[in-house]
């Protein structure tokens, strides 16, 4: 038995402007915290559908409460586990809207977020997609690490802005504008682009291919808050040398290949295929000295 399909639009009823896609897995400790995040944006014209990739916890019963409170939000049970890059694009498929954005079930978001992200979505009318500056939280809500500012990357595709984000280490925490609001046009052309979305760094691909196809816009306010559980769990995130050396923790030189090969092919169509190439050639000996570094301090740890 397939998932039942999202209600369409009732005859008379507004279409909405932004589809917001939840995919979720064994979600209850935190999904509560999104979802009340969600409903309390200032902004309203919205509809979500949350995808529940055959939970084992209570994600159902919340869920399906939720959806109850408000009937801008839709739910779907998976018959089976289909891997979150399928419900990834299961969501994408079903989006209705001009703008589409994937929330995390375990994220959180300013209130103001979606208004300031539209807002400028409407003020620039080709640009791909929008998101903020971030903070990093724990599972208890605090801050554990302030992103370093994605304004660099914002404005139309261009070689330079293009550079940036390739130039930029991938430690930083570029993969988040994933979580950006997109043009749903554009979001589509994103995932085609990227070869193959579940390996390793196809997070970072899919943001190129949106990025040198519409480029994006960055509020300038910390509007948004990725949760990392290994910040109160273990301990061991942020490593200070992360933050003080970030060029240290770059691509792993052991899946160097597929990465290039992905990354290039993500900006294949556009006119920056050929700086993407000279661009991730050129870091390779870095990744290769940061894997020999990382090697060399296992060796260190087995010898003490």
């Amino acid at each position: 038995m397939k998932p039942m399909d999202p209600d369409p639009i009732k005859e008379g009823e507004k279409a909405r402007m932004l589809f917001i896609g939840m995919p979720v897995y064994n979600g209850a400790r935190f999904i509560r915290e999104a979802l009340d995040s969600l409903l309390g944006q200032s902004y309203r014209d919205w509809t979500m559908l949350i995808s529940d990739n055959a939970s084992e916890d209570a994600t159902p019963e919340i869920c399906r409460e939720y959806g109850k409170k408000d009937q801008r939000i839709r739910y779907v049970r998976q018959e089976r586990n289909i891997g979150p890059v399928a419900n990834f694009k299961y969501l994408l498929d079903q989006a209705d809207a001009p703008f589409f954005m994937w929330a995390a079930s375990d994220d959180t978001w300013h209130p103001d977020f979606i208004a300031s992200c539209m807002q400028l979505l409407e003020k620039e009318g080709t640009i791909g997609f929008v998101f903020s500056n971030l903070a990093v939280i724990d599972s208890q809500g605090r801050m554990i690490r302030d992103i370093p500012s994605f304004e660099k990357f914002s404005g139309k595709p261009s070689f330079r802005i293009i550079c940036r984000y390739l130039l930029d280490p991938e430690i930083n925490g570029k993969a988040c504008l994933i979580y950006g609001i997109f043009r749903t046009e554009i979001c589509r052309q994103s995932w085609v682009a990227v070869p193959d979305m579940g390996a390793w760094g196809s997070d970072y691909q899919f943001v190129l291919a949106a990025i040198s196809r519409g480029g994006v816009l960055i509020e300038k306010k910390v509007l948004f808050f990725k949760r990392f559980l290994d910040g109160s769990t273990h301990g061991t995130y942020p490593k200070p040398d992360m933050i003080l050396h970030p060029s240290r923790y770059t691509f792993p030189f052991l899946t160097s290949y597929p990465y290039i090969w992905g990354t290039v092919q993500a900006s294949s169509g556009t006119p920056f295929y050929w700086a993407t190439l000279v661009l991730m050639v050129l870091r390779l000996p870095g990744s290769f000295f940061n894997f020999l570094r990382g090697l060399r301090g296992s060796l260190k740890e087995v010898t003490r």
